[in-house]
């Protein structure tokens, strides 16, 4: 179902877990404030094989995704991602070429964070 089809669309939200965390939040909220449907797998950070699925059926289900970039590469699980890339790699590989998704990319500059932040 494509967007102009769907009376409450859905996003799905790609990042780095810990120091995204705030933002992911943010993101959601606004979205949900504007009847737009926020994938609640992504709420938590991926880890296991029933993970890779949840992920995998929230991005097939979602009808656009938000990446958010930083200066963290992420975690890298082989078993999960099927190589050297990190979950947010594999999700971002998954949306674009697997599922044909339109993805939504923001940077942050992470010069501006200060470095207790980077430090947690």
């Amino acid at each position: 179902m494509s967007i102009s089809q769907s009376l409450h669309p859905s996003v799905f939200i790609s990042s780095t877990f810990v120091d995204f965390m705030n933002e992911r939040q943010a993101v959601a909220e606004v979205l949900k404030s504007e009847s737009i449907n926020v994938n609640a797998l992504d709420i938590q950070p991926a880890s296991n094989n029933s993970s890779k699925s949840q992920i995998e059926r929230g991005i097939k289900e979602a009808d656009f995704v938000i990446l958010l970039v930083g200066e963290r590469y992420g975690s890298i699980l082989p078993k999960m991602t099927g190589g050297r890339r990190s979950i947010t790699h594999w999700e971002y590989i998954l949306a674009s070429e697997k599922y044909k998704k339109h993805v939504l990319v923001f940077f942050r500059n992470d010069s501006s964070i200060s470095d207790d932040r980077m430090m947690s």
